[in-house]
């Protein structure tokens, strides 16, 4: 069996069962059931209220291939009528594991409109159930093209090294769905003075990776720029360069070896990681920056 949406690549069943259940004129049940799909198994049981909407649902995926490193995802939803325009909400939990070992976890409020999935306070967090990120914001389902707005703060600061105290807050915006994506985002560092930053740039990927193509920002009076590239499809890696320029000083940002190195005037800061080591870079005066 396969089910196809128009303009799109066919998406194939090869095995679904379980027991259906009507009860009350209300509500349907589908109760231990089992879907062999082309990458994946899901199984579990899922209750939905048609009278008096709601939806509660205990669901397992395994993967037949890791991805990031994780190569099975449990999913709870219990969702109850809501205030218009949603039509549910309630909480709702996600896991990604490794074998029985929790890997990340996502758990968060979110609500269903007729267009689109608003989501409050989710919560994205590691292993150990420590809240890394907290997001709002919504998926767009109303075209043929997912729309996903959202800002996030890091929860933890502890989470990320870094020279600077940590306050980071951002937004998020992507178009598309999960095999061919695209987007841009922000990330700021709140404060005053040197604690200030601001990094923003454009992304694309897919199921096997994604590349910011290019990023740009500001720290201590100069100019930062950059790019990215993840992939997670063996094993995740991280690739990219960060570059600086400023009038009066040189700093790096961003390193997984954090460091900072000061300068003369005239000067950028280079990094390349993950492989080498930050390092300071001189340059002659530019007639056009210096203007």
């Amino acid at each position: 069996m396969s089910y196809r949406r128009p303009g799109k690549d066919p998406v194939t069943i090869h095995e679904g069962r379980g027991e259906v259940i009507w009860s009350r004129g209300s509500t349907l049940t589908l109760k231990d059931f089992v879907l062999r799909l082309p990458d994946a198994q899901a199984e579990g049981n899922v209750e939905a209220g048609l009278l008096f909407p709601s939806l509660h649902a205990i669901v397992s995926i395994k993967l037949d291939k890791p991805v990031a490193e994780c190569d099975a995802l449990s999913f709870t939803a219990d969702l109850a009528s809501g205030k218009d325009p949603e039509q549910v909400s309630g909480i709702i939990r996600l896991n990604a594991l490794s074998g029985t070992n929790v890997q990340t976890q996502l758990e968060g409020e979110i609500g269903l409109t007729r267009k689109a999935v608003l989501f409050r306070n989710l919560q994205v967090k590691d292993g150990s159930g420590r809240d890394f990120v907290n997001t709002e914001g919504q998926v767009d389902v109303s075209t043929a093209e997912i729309l996903t707005g959202a800002s996030f703060r890091f929860a933890n600061g502890d989470a990320v090294p870094a020279l600077l105290p940590l306050s980071l807050t951002g937004t998020l915006e992507i178009r598309g769905g999960p095999g061919h994506y695209a987007g841009k985002f922000t990330v700021q560092n709140e404060g005053q003075a040197w604690r200030y930053a601001l990094l923003s740039g454009q992304f694309s990927g897919d199921l096997a990776g994604v590349k910011v193509n290019r990023m740009t920002g500001r720290y201590l009076e100069g100019t930062l720029e950059g790019k990215l590239s993840g992939s997670w499809d063996k094993g995740v890696s991280v690739t990219g360069f960060l570059q600086g320029r400023w009038r009066a000083a040189c700093a790096i940002v961003l390193s997984p070896a954090a460091s900072m190195r000061a300068g003369t005037p005239g000067c950028s800061a280079l990094t390349d990681f993950p492989s080498r080591a930050p390092v300071l870079r001189r340059k002659q005066q530019d007639p056009l920056r210096s203007a």
